[in-house]
């Protein structure tokens, strides 16, 4: 069986949702990542594993640095902000969170915004029900963290270089969390077969420009991004003794991407931003996608806030999946198509001096990942429908500012096919609860 990676939005950058195309809650769609050891106990009949969380010494060595980098720019800043956001999204079988501390300051032509990040990610896993007497219902947990940085350098009076760079350790969705477990029960033991250890950086770079003064900017970005992924497995067959072994597929994965926004000011109370955007990724076809915001100031003390979006990608007939290390085993795969659009509003009114109540929502739809697995058995998720709406309050006092937005987040997903009903219970209906909160402090 062979699990389809889908990288709908690059780490760091990961946030609570199972959209796969667009840029959902929070920091990347959430995630987390790997068991370097792990520790087996059984309780009650179930089993429960832990990881206890090793980070890389390359995500240490770019945190550390990061953090020295941050504190020396802090010390020598002008001006600067800093921020802790908090997120959790929780369903009967899921519970992830996210932690984030982030630093902006100024100095000088540059500017700059250094961010930590750590989450946990909690799931119950339960086999499909014509497997469930041969694998485990368990508890699985698992941990991430990342660290990024942002950087501007003012070139002339209308010209920008921008720029960023950062690295992650740990599963990137719960979803990979759950696949993950699936290989480990089925192949655990077997010659070929090792605990993923899933992780990744990324780079990118790029000019903005203001062409009309204070009224009209334009951005062109390049990136490029490195994932090693969670591999999944098929069996190695021997004709005499049967299943002898696991063969692991590609988990290394590459992607080149850019972006060209626009962003205007329409008038006193119009703000746009469109942005067009593509990623080129190992093994696949180029994915396009484009996605439009405005800002409106609709009346004293009304704010409205809008998004639409829209992302596509064809998978033709001359890509192959391509196992390692055996390109001999490399198969054709059939045509197919992969959209998604999605959108988002909210209305924000003030109700006292300092206090502001919102109110929002989001509606998503996608085909479906595209499946590059064998014709028997695939992880791809079928194609999904989401809603989400929330209500929120926010605080605004002198250098001091505070949020909170929450509320339900409904998935509908299509029904599982006989390539995919091992992942039954991973691809079901769930409603979760989500909750947002974040304070900041600027001087």
């Amino acid at each position: 069986m062979t699990a389809v990676y889908s990288p709908e939005s690059s780490p760091p950058e990961v946030r609570l949702s199972e959209d796969k195309m667009a840029d959902v809650p929070v920091a990347g769609n959430w995630a987390m990542r790997n068991p370097e050891e792990i520790v087996r106990h059984r309780m009650a009949g179930r089993v429960r594993r832990c990881r206890l969380g090793s980070l890389r010494g390359w995500s240490l060595g770019v945190m550390a640095t990061g953090w020295m980098i941050g504190s020396t720019l802090a010390a020598s800043s002008k001006t600067g902000a800093g921020e802790v956001d908090f997120e959790s999204l929780i369903a009967s079988d899921i519970l992830l969170t996210q932690t984030t501390a982030a630093y902006s300051g100024e100095r000088a032509a540059w500017s700059w915004k250094g961010t930590l990040s750590g989450a946990t990610l909690g799931i119950h896993y339960r086999p499909a029900e014509f497997e469930a007497e041969l694998a485990d219902e368990l508890d699985r947990n698992e941990t991430r963290f990342s660290a990024g940085a942002q950087f501007r350098c003012r070139l002339n009076q209308r010209l920008n270089w921008v720029g960023s760079a950062g690295a992650y350790s740990g599963f990137s969705s719960y979803r990979e969390v759950w696949i993950a477990e699936y290989y480990h029960q089925n192949f655990q033991g077997l010659p070929g077969y090792s605990e993923p250890d899933p992780r990744g950086a990324n780079a990118s770079t790029g000019l903005r420009w203001e062409y009309l003064l204070s009224a009209g900017f334009v951005e062109i970005d390049g990136s490029f991004s490195g994932d090693v992924i969670a591999p999944s497995y098929d069996d190695v067959i021997d004709p005499e003794q049967g299943r002898i072994g696991a063969q692991a597929f590609r988990k290394n994965f590459n992607t080149l991407g850019g972006a060209v926004r626009f962003e205007n000011v329409l008038g006193p109370r119009l703000r746009s931003q469109v942005e067009l955007r593509f990623a080129d990724r190992t093994l696949r076809n180029v994915r396009y996608g484009a996605v439009g915001w405005l800002n409106w100031a609709v009346a004293e003390g009304w704010v409205a806030r809008g998004e639409v979006g829209y992302a596509s990608e064809e998978l033709q007939s001359d890509v192959v999946v391509n196992p390692e290390p055996d390109p001999a085993l490399a198969e054709k795969v059939p045509d197919r198509r992969l959209e998604a659009w999605w959108t988002r509003a909210t209305i924000e009114r003030q109700v006292a001096a300092e206090w502001y109540v919102s109110v929002g929502g989001r509606f998503y739809h996608d085909t479906g990942e595209i499946d590059v697995s064998s014709p028997f058995a695939s992880s791809a998720a079928p194609g999904l429908r989401s809603w989400q709406v929330g209500i929120g309050l926010r605080w605004v006092h002198e250098h001091h500012s505070a949020r909170i937005f929450g509320g339900p987040y409904q998935t509908d997903y299509r029904p599982v096919t006989f390539t995919t009903q091992a992942f039954e219970n991973l691809y079901r209906d769930r409603t979760f609860g989500f909750l947002q909160a974040a304070y900041s402090y600027e001087f």
